[in-house]
């Protein structure tokens, strides 16, 4: 995910991201997308570390993740 308008498009989903703010690789979910064009801030929900914002142009790497449910049993 490269643009604001990718970031945008998946709202809620769970997204695995590298970024020098976060002190490397992270998965959380996205909140929102804040800021003016060529300004833009990720707003990212960790469920330990809360609310975090990296700007955009500190994301070297991101996509989307998986949350892997274990089978339910018959």
């Amino acid at each position: 995910m490269r643009t604001a308008a990718e970031w945008r498009r998946f709202i809620g989903k769970l997204v695995s991201v590298n970024s020098p703010t976060l002190d490397g690789r992270l998965e959380a979910d996205i909140v929102r997308v804040e800021g003016e064009e060529g300004s833009e801030v990720i707003v990212l929900e960790h469920p330990k570390r809360g609310e975090l914002r990296v700007a955009l142009s500190d994301v070297t790497d991101a996509r989307l993740a998986f949350r892997w449910k274990p089978k339910a049993e018959d």
